[in-house]
């Protein structure tokens, strides 16, 4: 369960954290949340995604998705959270699905069920 003393942010007065604690390898990682590219569901645990690897974070992606800034994450898929300043651009394919591609090149399944958002999203971000 996510607790405010799990969350650590160098910036009291923010609303959203600017670093998640993270674990990989038995580590604590503070993670700065800017080089999240992407979050997915992993069994009771959240894999958490930047250039260097996976990170694991106990919890769910629901109770994430609500920590973390929605002007920056958008929830594409049931089990996937996307940090829209990595997304490079959307490939239609079909039915209303989409791939995601991140800029490192990444590939990403965004569903039908969050595509409106999520072209509202990237497209306004220009």
């Amino acid at each position: 369960e996510d607790t405010p003393e799990s969350l650590i942010s160098s910036n009291s007065n923010k609303e959203f954290p600017e670093y998640l604690a993270v674990e990989r390898g038995g580590n604590i990682t503070l993670l700065p949340v800017a080089e999240i590219l992407f979050l997915s569901a992993a069994d009771e645990y959240v894999a958490v995604t930047n250039r260097d690897g996976e990170y694991l974070r106990r919890g769910s992606l629901k109770s994430l998705e609500g920590m973390l800034d929605p002007k920056s994450f958008y929830r594409v898929h049931r089990s996937t959270i996307v940090n829209l300043s990595h997304v490079r651009e959307l490939e239609p394919r079909g039915k209303g699905d989409y791939v995601i591609i991140l800029k490192d090149g990444q590939r990403l399944r965004a569903s039908r069920r969050y595509r409106s958002g999520l072209h509202e999203r990237v497209t306004g971000m220009a």
